[in-house]
C-alpha cells in the first residue's frame, strides 16, 4: 500500500513538472489586475449559497488556497497563526472562549468540523494539509444550516476540484533545518470535454514531530504522513452534478513527554524548560488511518435546488503510552517499573447523510427557503490496556496488574431543519430557521478482573484471562429531542456598509467520561462522569464596510453567549482512589473526570484589510473572549489544608488522604469560579506583503506574519501554569513568476526563536507499586510540560501548469 502511494505521488509530480504547453496556454490574469489596489472579493458559503463575505450576517474567517501558499501552513494547526480565538490542542480546539476536548466533549464537539460539506471527526481535519480549496470558520451557534448542532461555530474544510475544461496541477516542496521534508502534488484532467473530469492528488511528509528528545533513550523522535486523494466531478447535463471524493490519509509518530525539574536533587540531572528533553526510556507512539468517501450531488429544476451529501468515514487510532516514565525515580526503583505502558485502539465509523431542497430564484420575489433532513451514526469501540500497579517482592519476583476495559459506543441522530429568508426591499433581510433533533445514544462498558502476573515488561497490547465482565453502572442509554432555532436581521446602509444582529440557540447531549475509573463508583465519582445535556444561547451585532473605494475593508463584530451544563475538563492531572470490586483500593493518577457547570463568554472580533498600493497590502485581525465558569463545581485536588480550593501541587497525597479529605468519595471537588478556558483572551494577527516587479515576467516579494497572544491563565485549577503574553514572527521572501506558474521562497518561522512554556502540569511523574505488602509511593522531582515550537528555516518552490 505504502509503495503504491509513493508510486502515484511521483507520477503526479513527474506530471506536474513535465508539461510546459499546458502553462503556456494557461489565461491567467495580467499581474496589474491581480496587484490592483483594491481589496479582493471574498467569497463563501457560509449560508449553503455563495455570497460575498461581506454580505454574510455573522462573523467568519477565510483561509483561502493562496494564503496557504504564501505562508507555508502545511499542518491543520498551523491555521491558528491566521484565525485569532481559534486554538488547537491535542485532540481539540477552542472558539470564543469555549474549548473542544476529546475528552470533555466526546463526539459533539463545540466546534463542528466539515470535510466537503458533510460532519467527520476532529482526527479528519487534524493533520498535514494538501490541496485545499479553502477554510471557513463561522463563528457562533450552527446547526439551522448545516450538519449537527455546536454552539461555537463549524469549520469547514473544501478540497479542490478538476476543471470539466482544462488540465491543471501542481507540484511543491518544502525541506526545513529541523529535517522535515514535505511533498504534494495535484493533477487534474477531463476526461470528457464539459461532462467528466478527474483530480488526483497525493502527500508525503515527514519531520522530527516535537522534537524533544530523552536523556535516557537514544531513540529518536519523528512524525510520518502520507494520503492519497481522488476527485470525480461528472455532469451529465447542464442541471445535474455529481463530485465524488475519497481520501485515504496515514500517520504514524514517536514523541517523549517533555519535563523539567521541580528541585534539585543529587543523583537527578537537573533539566530547564529550555533543554526542551524528555526522561522516558521508551518513547510513546502513536498510528492513525483515516479513509474518508464522500459524494455530493446537485440537481436544479424550475428555479430550486436539490442537493445530497452523504459521507462514510473509518478511523483507527493506537497510541502506546509510556507510563512507567522509565528509570526517573532514582536507582533504587524496581526494575519491574521499567518498560510497560498503556496501550489504547479505537475503530471509529461514521455515516452522515443530509438532503436538501433550497430556492434558486427568491420565491415571489421575496424569498429565499432551505428545507431539508439529516441523519449522522456513530460507532466506536475503545479498548484500553492499563498498568497500574506493581506488585513487587524483592530480590526476583515482581508482577504487573493491568486494567483492561472496552467501552462501546454507538450514537444515531435523525433531524429535520428548515431556513427562511425574507429581502424587504433592497436593503432589509430577515431571517429565521429551526432544527429538530432526535438522538439516541447506547453505550456500555465491560472489564476485565485485575490482571497479577506478568514478569516481563509489556510495551503493547495484553491479551487478558478470562471474559469482559459487564458494568451495568457504565452503561448509557439515552434518547433525547430537542429544539434549536437561529434569527439574524441585516440592513444595508449603503453599498459599502451593512449591519447585522443574531440570536441563536444550541444544544449538545450529556456525555459519558471515557476510561475506567475503578469497579465501584462513588456518587461524587459518578457525577463526574455522567453529564446531562448542554444548552445555551448566543446573541451577536455586527458592522461589515468597505472603505476608501474598496481599498480597505473593517468587520467588527461583538457576542455574548450563556451556558448551562457546559461540560469542564482539567488538563492537569487528578488524584483519585479507584475501587475494586473485591474492596481493595488502588490510587490513580489520571484526569478522566468532567462537570456541568454554568458558563459564560462574551467578547468582540476585529479583521481589517488594506491595499495602500498595487505592491502593497496588509490585513489584521483581533479577538477578545473573555468565558467565566460562575460558582461551578468541578473535581480537583483539594486533599491538604486550607480545604476549599485546589492544592498547589507540592504534595502527593495517598489513597488514606483522599479518602479521609472526601469522606469516602474517593475523588476532591472545589467550588469555583474560573474561566472556563485555557485559552488567552485576547489573540491577533498582522499580515503584509511588498511585490516588486523585476521583469516583464518576474517579481520579488517580501511578507511578513505577525501572531499575538495574550497572557493566559491556562487552567484555572493549576496555579503555576499561567502564560505571559508573546508573539512569534514568521518571514518570507522569494521570487516568482507574475502568471503564477512558479515560485521560490526562503522562510523563516518563529524569527526570534521565542519561547514559552504552554503547559506544566502541577503535580510531579508519580508511580505506586507494592513490595511485599507495603504500598510504596514513588515522586520523581520531575513534571510534565509543554514549549511552542522552536525556530525554523526552511525553502519552499511550487511549479503550477494549465489553468489557474
Amino acid at each position: 500500500m505504502m509503495n503504491l502511494r509513493f508510486a502515484t505521488l511521483a507520477s503526479v509530480s513527474v506530471l506536474a513538472l513535465g508539461e510546459p504547453a499546458w502553462a503556456q496556454s494557461s489565461a491567467a490574469p495580467p499581474v496589474e489586475d491581480r496587484a490592483a489596489a483594491t481589496i479582493p472579493e471574498l467569497v463563501v458559503t457560509a449560508r449553503r449559497r455563495q455570497e460575498s463575505l461581506q454580505e454574510a450576517p455573522l462573523s467568519m474567517n477565510l483561509v483561502t488556497s493562496e494564503d496557504l501558499e504564501k505562508l507555508n501552513l502545511r499542518n491543520f494547526t498551523e491555521i491558528t497563526s491566521v484565525i485569532p480565538g481559534f486554538q488547537t490542542v491535542p485532540g481539540g480546539a477552542t472558539v470564543r472562549g469555549i474549548a473542544f476536548s476529546q475528552g470533555a466533549s466526546g463526539n459533539n464537539p463545540t466546534i463542528g468540523f466539515y470535510l466537503n460539506d458533510a460532519p467527520v471527526p476532529a482526527s479528519d481535519l487534524f493533520q498535514t494539509m494538501f490541496d485545499i480549496g479553502q477554510i471557513e470558520l463561522l463563528r457562533g451557534p450552527q446547526g439551522t444550516l448545516r450538519g449537527r448542532a455546536s454552539p461555537s461555530g463549524a469549520l469547514t474544510l473544501t478540497t479542490r476540484r478538476p476543471s470539466l475544461l482544462r488540465s491543471d496541477g501542481y507540484a511543491e516542496v518544502t525541506g526545513t533545518d529541523r529535517g522535515g521534508v514535505n511533498l504534494n502534488a495535484a493533477v487534474g484532467v477531463p476526461i470528457i470535454n464539459d461532462v467528466l473530469a478527474v483530480r488526483l492528488a497525493g502527500l508525503i511528509d515527514e519531520g522530527e514531530g516535537t522534537g524533544i528528545n530523552s536523556i535516557h533513550s537514544d531513540i529518536a523522535p519523528y512524525s510520518r504522513s502520507q494520503a492519497i486523494r481522488g476527485t470525480v466531478v461528472f455532469e451529465p447535463m447542464d442541471d445535474l452534478q455529481f463530485i465524488f471524493t475519497a481520501q485515504n490519509y496515514q500517520s504514524a509518530a514517536r514523541s517523549f513527554i517533555q519535563a523539567e525539574s521541580t528541585a534539585t536533587i543529587p543523583g537527578f540531572p537537573f533539566i530547564k524548560a529550555s533543554d526542551r528533553v524528555g526522561l522516558q526510556d521508551f518513547p510513546e507512539q502513536a498510528r492513525a488511518e483515516n479513509t474518508n468517501y464522500n459524494l455530493q450531488a446537485q440537481y436544479r429544476v424550475a428555479g430550486q435546488l436539490l442537493n445530497y451529501v452523504g459521507q462514510r468515514t473509518r478511523v483507527d487510532t493506537e497510541t502506546l503510552l509510556n507510563t512507567d516514565l522509565g528509570d526517573i525515580f532514582g536507582p533504587g526503583t524496581p526494575s519491574a517499573l521499567q518498560g510497560f505502558g498503556m496501550y489504547t485502539e479505537t475503530p471509529v465509523r461514521t455515516w452522515a447523510h443530509e438532503l436538501r431542497l433550497s430556492s434558486e430564484d427568491r420565491v415571489f420575489g421575496i424569498f429565499d427557503y432551505i428545507v431539508g433532513v439529516f441523519y449522522n451514526e456513530l460507532k466506536s469501540t475503545s479498548t484500553i490496556y492499563n498498568p497500574f500497579g506493581i506488585s513487587f517482592t524483592p530480590p526476583s519476583t515482581a508482577a504487573l496488574t493491568v486494567s483492561t476495559s472496552i467501552r462501546d459506543n454507538k450514537s444515531e441522530e435523525t433531524s429535520f431543519f428548515g431556513n427562511l429568508t425574507a429581502h424587504l426591499g433592497e436593503d432589509t433581510e430577515l431571517s429565521g430557521g429551526v432544527r429538530h433533533i432526535n438522538y439516541q445514544v447506547d453505550a456500555g462498558l465491560c472489564a476485565y478482573a485485575d490482571v497479577p502476573g506478568f514478569t516481563t515488561p509489556v510495551r503493547g497490547p495484553i491479551t487478558p484471562a478470562g471474559s469482559c465482565v459487564p458494568r451495568a453502572s457504565f452503561d448509557q442509554h439515552e434518547k433525547f429531542n430537542t429544539w434549536i432555532y437561529t434569527g439574524s436581521i441585516k440592513h444595508d446602509f449603503s453599498q459599502d456598509l451593512m449591519a447585522y444582529a443574531t440570536i441563536g440557540s444550541s444544544w449538545r447531549p450529556g456525555i459519558f467520561a471515557g476510561g475506567f475509573p475503578g469497579a465501584v463508583l462513588t456518587d461524587r465519582q459518578r457525577s463526574f462522569l455522567v453529564l446531562p445535556p448542554e444548552k445555551s444561547t448566543s446573541y451577536e451585532i455586527g458592522v461589515k464596510s468597505s472603505l476608501l473605494d474598496k481599498r480597505m475593508r473593517l468587520n467588527l463584530a461583538a457576542f455574548y453567549q450563556d451556558f448551562s451544563n457546559y461540560p469542564f475538563r482539567p488538563t492537569s492531572p487528578l488524584f483519585f482512589v479507584a475501587q475494586t470490586a473485591s474492596g481493595s483500593l488502588t490510587r490513580f493518577n489520571q484526569s478522566l473526570f468532567v462537570a456541568a457547570v454554568p458558563a459564560k463568554v462574551h467578547g468582540v472580533e476585529l479583521e481589517w484589510a488594506f491595499a495602500a498600493n498595487q505592491n502593497w497590502e496588509m490585513s489584521a485581525n483581533v479577538a477578545y473572549a473573555h468565558s467565566k465558569i460562575s460558582d461551578g463545581t468541578v473535581p480537583c485536588n483539594d486533599y491538604f489544608a486550607p480545604f476549599g480550593s485546589a492544592d498547589p501541587g507540592d504534595r502527593v497525597p495517598t489513597a488514606a488522604d483522599i479518602i479521609a479529605a472526601t469522606g469516602g468519595q474517593n475523588i476532591g471537588q472545589c467550588q469555583l469560579s474560573m474561566s472556563a478556558s485555557t485559552a488567552p483572551e485576547w489573540s491577533a494577527n498582522l499580515q503584509s506583503e511588498y511585490h516588486i516587479p523585476l521583469s516583464d515576467s518576474r517579481e520579488a516579494f517580501v511578507r511578513g506574519l505577525f501572531t499575538w497572544n495574550g497572557h493566559n491563565s491556562n487552567d484555572p485549577l493549576n496555579t503555576i501554569d499561567s502564560v505571559k503574553s508573546y508573539g512569534l514572527l514568521n518571514l518570507y521572501a522569494g521570487l516568482r513568476d507574475d502568471q503564477g506558474g512558479w515560485e521560490v521562497m526562503l522562510y523563516g518561522k518563529n524569527i526570534t526563536n521565542t519561547e514559552r512554556v504552554l503547559r506544566r502540569d502541577s503535580s510531579p511523574f508519580t508511580v505506586t507499586y507494592v513490595s511485599g505488602r507495603t504500598p510504596v509511593t514513588a515522586v520523581a522531582p520531575y513534571r510534565r510540560i509543554g514549549v511552542n515550537d522552536p525556530r525554523e528555516f526552511g525553502l519552499n518552490a511550487r511549479y503550477r501548469f494549465g489553468a489557474r
